[in-house]
């Protein structure tokens, strides 16, 4: 639980920028993972230190208790930034007092270095999920998936590399020794020793090198966020394969990007022609990439302007 060295590090701060994880302050994880993020945040607001929920996903919370709770660390934050109109919905909803804006997610703002591949062949990446190959933490779907998505992944690797035109890379996105069913190493290792036509891409040592990878290929399927992210804001065509509505809001609703697996509504073998379908038609993904990228810089301008008065703010106090 946070204390100890966490709220010593706290006695030397003047502000806190709470990002969670991006995606955890909901309840889909589990209670373990949102008493952390939720007591975190308690432990500033006793030392009266201002907390700036940054730019993330605001639920669901299916829970009484956990909604409780998620409105009273929204109305004791001095302002929350959504990442997706559905997420500042949300956020309004539990918490009508707060001040809520929307931005987008600050990955889009990471620096990379574009990796350039042989050319000769189309380079597809495939992101695969440890957590939903799974079949989440309890092996239950718990995240209500209307598809099998081990079945997708091998339909999806059994068509592709079929396809002489194809070079297909498994990215693993999240690393996880202590969580193995969270794990993507572990499931790109066993598709590679399925599929021998595919490279498995050597774990990253860290986010920007990941980016760094995704940015040269020509499209990317990924089940991750932050690589979905990282490709669509390297302008490399991106097909997500949602599994919550933080996909739907981030990609459907800020970026106004319809390219993706729903978690619900299509059945795996659609899915799959889906995803076929998309990669013949990656150039039209990325022209709309281009429109879209331009709304992330103005939504993540005010998110900076913000910082900047907050970090003035507590300079002065300090």
């Amino acid at each position: 639980m946070p204390g100890g060295g966490f709220g010593g590090a706290l006695e030397k701060c003047d502000l806190i920028c709470d990002i969670g994880g991006g995606d955890s302050f909901t309840d889909i994880y589990g209670p373990k993972r949102f008493a952390f993020l939720w007591l975190t945040k308690l432990l500033a607001n006793m030392r009266h230190i201002p907390v700036i929920f940054s730019p993330q996903t605001i639920g669901p919370f299916t829970g009484m208790l956990y909604r409780r709770l998620a409105a009273i660390a929204l109305r004791r934050a001095t302002i929350v930034y959504a990442r997706d109109p559905s997420s500042a919905e949300a956020a309004r909803a539990l918490a009508p007092s707060a001040t809520v804006r929307q931005a987008v997610d600050v990955a889009f703002a990471m620096p990379f270095s574009r990796t350039r591949l042989p050319r000769g062949r189309t380079h597809i990446g495939i992101n695969v999920s440890g957590l939903l190959f799974n079949s989440g933490y309890d092996g239950r779907n718990s995240f209500g998936l209307s598809i099998d998505y081990p079945v997708f992944i091998r339909s999806l690797l059994e068509r592709l590399t079929a396809d002489n035109r194809f070079q297909i890379h498994l990215i693993a996105h999240v690393n996880s020794e202590n969580i193995p069913a969270d794990d993507d190493g572990r499931v790109a290792d066993l598709l590679a020793y399925e599929f021998p036509k595919t490279v498995r891409v050597p774990d990253f040592a860290d986010p920007v090198e990941a980016k760094g990878f995704i940015s040269g290929l020509d499209a990317l399927v990924a089940a991750r966020m932050h690589a979905c992210i990282a490709a669509y804001s390297c302008g490399v065509a991106t097909i997500p394969v949602a599994y919550s509505r933080k996909f739907a809001g981030l990609f459907g609703g800020a970026l106004r990007y319809p390219h993706m697996v729903p978690v619900t509504g299509m059945t795996t073998a659609e899915a799959v022609d889906y995803v076929m379908d998309r990669i013949a038609h990656r150039e039209a993904l990325a022209a709309d990439i281009t429109t879209g990228l331009r709304a992330v810089e103005s939504l993540l301008d005010g998110y900076v302007d913000t910082l900047a008065e907050a970090m003035a703010a507590a300079k002065q106090k300090s």
